[in-house]
């Protein structure tokens, strides 16, 4: 997209998007794998009253997004976080799908899923 549009990058650049989209899909990982669980926190970090889980995962990705904001740049964050994780979710998705009995189409897919489809 970045390549036919530049100008996108730019924005993506100026807004910021790509350490947000990157954060948010980090914290989503960690709470579906488990390594985060958002029942461990009750109480906000800052004014240490009790808050909803709506506010703990605004805070978590605001917390990840400056983590990632000093480690990464711009375009950094999407090659290096951002890919990957949509690589591994795509993934999963693709494995539940064939675990399902579900055919999937033929794009240049891992050999464990060829392997599970009994086609390999």
């Amino acid at each position: 997209m970045f390549s036919r549009w530049p100008e996108s990058q730019a924005w993506a650049i100026v807004e910021g998007g790509a350490y947000r989209t990157a954060a948010v899909m980090l914290i989503d990982k960690a709470l579906a794998s488990g390594e985060l669980n958002i029942e461990n926190y009750k109480y906000h970090p800052f004014t240490g009253l009790p808050a909803t889980s709506k506010e703990i995962l605004q805070y978590l990705y605001e917390a990840q997004e400056k983590i990632l904001k000093k480690k990464l740049d711009p375009l950094a964050v999407t090659r290096e976080v951002t890919m990957p994780l949509v690589k591994f979710c795509l993934e999963v998705t693709e494995r539940y799908m064939v675990e399902q009995g579900y055919r999937l189409p033929k794009w240049g897919r891992p050999e464990w899923l060829k392997e599970m489809e009994g086609k390999a």
